[in-house]
């Protein structure tokens, strides 16, 4: 008799928690169809936080798998894992169809290409086999927002940071802008423990983002190969960044791309990296911070 009361209520349980949940399928297509900003954020942040939700159960790759198909292609996903630390990024995008991208090479397939706008969220194991999860960013204030930490960017790489005594990931994204510039970041993570920690002061010894401005609008994503990471010798470099064409002009302009340190999202302060517009830039990680190398 008990047996048979438990189950009803279990089962009764179980799908009042389905019903209860989001149906990301279901946000993500309205999102999609709606054009209207302001409109796709809201639902963005409604995608973010029922997945956050669900990814203190369910590892990231998979509910991405569990969505449908159409909807698959708006979370693109990275991952790094060895022995017992495991950690996925999802990064939830939709284009903007109020910011027209134009390129001198038209690689866009005949169509109009638009500038996406990108919600990344994080998810990491912990000792006991758990999830955490959280977004990877987070904005104070009304408009123009502040960036109190995080980096608000499609994470492509993730790559773990040596030697330090504290456990350090390096991770490398990007965010197109509307015809130029994009904004290719470098933001370093740390754990304590299971804690998170999105303040880890890599660049200079007082900042745990890096931003570079770069102004490469040859062809989508072109901007992508101006920087790179060598995890053998661990360091982050930059090249041709004065070598740029700007759309509309038959000379090149130097001295536009900007490496800096992102103090918030204003973009109003920043200490830059490249002050005298050198072609070059390296910065290698040592004693747990990145220092230039001259």
């Amino acid at each position: 008799m008990t047996l048979r009361l438990v189950i009803p209520f279990a089962l009764f349980f179980l799908a009042t928690s389905a019903v209860a949940q989001p149906d990301v399928n279901a946000l993500i297509e309205e999102m999609v169809s709606n054009g209207y900003p302001p409109e796709q954020e809201k639902l963005a942040a409604r995608i973010t936080d029922a997945l956050i939700e669900r990814a203190h159960e369910v590892a990231l790759p998979a509910l991405i798998e569990d969505l449908q198909p159409d909807n698959q292609q708006h979370l693109r996903q990275v991952s790094w894992q060895q022995s017992d630390r495991a950690i996925h990024v999802a990064t939830l995008w939709h284009q903007n169809s109020f910011q027209h991208v134009r390129y001198e090479q038209q690689e866009c397939s005949g169509q109009n290409c638009y500038a996406i706008n990108v919600y990344p969220i994080i998810q990491w194991r912990k000792a006991n086999g758990s999830w955490g999860a959280r977004s990877l960013y987070k904005m104070d204030g009304e408009w123009p927002q502040v960036r109190q930490e995080g980096a608000q960017a499609e994470v492509r790489a993730i790559h773990k940071l040596q030697p330090a005594d504290e456990e350090l990931y390096l991770l490398l994204g990007d965010q197109a802008g509307n015809r130029e510039p994009a904004y290719i970041t470098a933001l370093v993570i740390a754990f304590e423990g299971d804690e998170l920690k999105l303040d880890y002061p890599a660049f200079k010894e007082r900042y745990p983002l890096l931003e570079a401005s770069i102004y490469d609008a040859r062809r989508p994503n072109s901007y992508r190969q101006h920087m790179s990471f060598d995890a053998d010798t661990q360091v982050l470099s930059f090249v041709d960044l004065d070598s740029q064409f700007i759309p509309g002009l038959s000379r090149k302009k130097p001295g536009r791309d900007k490496v800096l340190v992102a103090q918030d999202s204003s973009r109003l302060q920043h200490s830059i990296l490249n002050k005298n517009a050198e072609r070059s830039l390296a910065l290698k990680f040592v004693d747990g911070h990145f220092v230039r190398v001259e």
